[in-house]
């Protein structure tokens, strides 16, 4: 009886290990930005009211609901440009290195605190 226990918490444990491990590459999409291009000498005032010049500016938008199998770049702390275009994604606590690297993203919705998914290594 003591073994059937046991192999069962391993093959429990193994299972639950593996299916965290494959949503590991899965991040929450916050927010949906168009980026446009600022002219040259563009700044802003940061929260800290620090001026910075801007290169490109982020504006809130939205996308169609469904799943999309797209390519994205990292262009800083959780923000991810899809490839081609001038939408970016900016997700909550990932940490994936890409470069025109194949996601699958997942839009649920508009409004809310997530957005939908970025699913990597699918």
């Amino acid at each position: 009886m003591k073994k059937i226990l046991l192999l069962f918490i391993l093959v429990f444990s193994f299972s639950a290990i593996t299916s965290f491990h494959a949503r590991s590459d899965e991040y929450d999409i916050e927010t949906i930005y168009k980026g446009i291009d600022a002219k040259a000498d563009t700044k802003a005032i940061t929260s800290d009211d620090d001026v910075v010049e801007i290169e490109t500016l982020l504006v809130p938008t939205t996308l169609k609901q469904g799943k999309y199998k797209v390519d994205v770049t990292r262009k800083g702390d959780d923000l991810y440009q899809i490839s081609g275009t001038e939408i970016y994604l900016e997700t909550r606590l990932c940490l994936e290195l890409a470069t025109l690297e194949s996601v699958t993203v997942i839009i649920e919705g508009n409004y809310g605190y997530t957005k939908g998914k970025i699913i990597f290594n699918e």
